[in-house]
């Protein structure tokens, strides 16, 4: 298991994704949770592997069967997506309440998303919110701009424009291309914060030099403000 860190990570080795890979899977195969959990990220992301959702979902539930929060949580997202398994709003809803229970900050999250989409559950924007901002509190900057996403949507009954800001700031302050795109648009019509074009200009052009797949339509927003 520490030999897998280390080359996982070139911690006095060379890094060498296939050989933390060959560690963590030793580990694994004796049942250490964490091993099993890093195996599983491994065959999702593809580094040291051949890419393979259904084995890094498989590895998640050996881990998640252990009570590993992170692995539970990282479970419920595939079937909550459909990614390695197939869709099953129940058992993702099963898997973010168990990583709920252990405190793990993707059972939040997926719980918030849960009561947002109405996935496995009636929706339910203040539930959705309660659960935000459990994972948002910890510094969650994807949490934190939920949070501000849902509070600022005057179709969900929830709004607060300024608490919405706020945890819109928190997060494009940490590097979210989303939030500092939502940040730039409240600062164009006011919303939350005082109209400020060149606030405006700011962040969307802070969102549009970030790398990603909306970086175009973040510079044709910045565009539009001058």
């Amino acid at each position: 298991m520490k030999l897998g860190g280390a080359y996982a990570f070139g911690d006095g080795v060379p890094l060498d994704y296939p050989e933390a890979a060959k560690w963590y899977r030793r580990a694994a195969e004796q049942g250490v949770a964490i091993a099993q959990r890093l195996l599983a990220e491994m065959y999702s992301s593809g580094e040291g592997v051949t890419q393979d959702p259904g084995e890094a979902a498989r590895w998640y539930r050996e881990a998640a069967e252990q009570d590993d929060g992170a692995a539970s949580g990282l479970l419920g997202h595939m079937y909550a997506v459909g990614e390695g398994v197939t869709k099953n709003y129940s058992e993702s809803l099963r898997w973010f309440r168990k990583a709920a229970e252990l405190r793990d900050v993707g059972g939040w999250v997926g719980l918030g998303l849960s009561y947002r989409f109405g996935w496995g559950v009636p929706q339910d924007s203040t539930e959705a919110s309660k659960w935000y901002r459990k994972a948002a509190q910890t510094g969650d900057k994807t949490a934190q701009y939920d949070l501000g996403a849902l509070l600022t949507d005057p179709k969900l009954g929830v709004e607060n424009y300024t608490k919405g800001a706020m945890w819109l700031r928190k997060s494009a302050e940490q590097g979210d291309e989303s939030a500092q795109w939502h940040l730039g648009l409240l600062y164009q019509f006011g919303k939350g914060v005082p109209q400020d074009y060149v606030l405006a200009h700011m962040w969307y052009n802070v969102a549009a030099v970030s790398p990603g797949k909306d970086e175009e339509a973040f510079a044709e927003a910045r565009d539009k403000v001058g």
